[in-house]
């Protein structure tokens, strides 16, 4: 849930529908320093598959009070047995705009991490 202050009712409002998923929905979130933009992290650790990890991004859309999923950049999704250096994200950080996604993944050695960069 995305909430916003109403100064005028001096009260929290809430802003549009739910956003859920699978466990792990929400791991960690990021919201573009204007509001208009919502990063979520899913970090999916499964027993019985491969882990996955998957960055989603909503779009505010102001006309219809709803969160809208970027269709242009979501979702980017990881699965360890494909990833280079074969980790899933460990941390994210995104722009003051939201367009730019900065990611370091976990590693099953020692090797020095490198940070990734996604910008739509």
């Amino acid at each position: 849930r995305v909430w916003s202050w109403d100064s005028t009712a001096s009260q929290w409002s809430r802003m549009g529908q739910d956003l859920t998923g699978p466990a792990g929905f929400g791991h960690d979130v990021h919201l573009s320093a204007n509001g208009a933009m919502l990063t979520v992290y899913e970090r999916r650790d499964d027993d019985d598959t491969e882990d996955s990890t998957s960055i989603i991004s909503y779009d505010w859309e102001a006309p219809t009070k709803t969160w809208v999923e970027d269709d242009s950049t979501s979702p980017v999704v990881f699965q360890s047995s494909r990833s280079p250096h074969q980790g899933t994200p460990d941390r994210i950080d995104v722009s003051v705009d939201g367009r730019v996604v900065v990611y370091t993944e976990s590693s099953s050695d020692d090797e020095c991490r490198e940070p990734r960069i996604l910008a739509c």
